[in-house]
């Protein structure tokens, strides 16, 4: 065994590592808060002796599963679901909000997600490969054309977000 290489970004690490996962030649690392460092760090691994940043994304997250092409992140929400396929241009494909309490684990088994916040368990059946997009929530995510943060026509992004306004 022999160290290949370092990834030496103190301000990108500052916070410190709360999870790594691996898939393939992606590497996903969330670091906590606080400072410039925080959200979830896409490292391309291909070339193990040059790893390379590739994007982060503004994520809180103290557990995540990345899985093939997906990233799935528990938040204050229920679950995001990230596509990660082009690290970077990783986008929000989707979100399944079904809770109301802040889900701190996940663990993926086929179809289903299993959640754990603030003393529960929490089950998300059937889980889809993409999610349906959450419109007017200021992010956009795969396939919305844009998302302005409402729901209006007439502004920057229709009330459906499928074109700009």
């Amino acid at each position: 065994m022999r160290l290949l290489a370092g990834l030496s970004h103190s301000d990108v690490f500052a916070g410190g590592v709360s999870k790594i996962e691996a898939s393939g030649d992606l590497l996903a690392i969330a670091v906590r808060g606080p400072g410039a460092g925080e959200g979830i760090h896409l490292i391309d691994v291909g070339n193990p002796s040059a790893p390379n940043l590739r994007s982060t994304l503004p994520e809180r997250a103290e557990d995540m599963i990345l899985q093939g092409n997906f990233l799935f992140v528990p938040n204050k929400d229920g679950l995001r679901v990230c596509d990660v396929s082009e690290p970077a241009d990783a986008v929000v494909v989707g979100s399944i909000v079904e809770f109301d309490v802040f889900a701190s684990s996940v663990a993926i088994d086929g179809a289903n997600a299993f959640l754990i916040g603030e003393d529960k368990l929490m089950t998300i059946e059937g889980l889809p490969g993409i999610c349906e997009p959450l419109c007017g929530n200021n992010q956009r995510e795969y396939p919305e054309a844009c998302d302005d943060g409402n729901r209006d026509d007439g502004d920057d992004c229709s009330a459906d977000c499928s074109s700009d306004g």
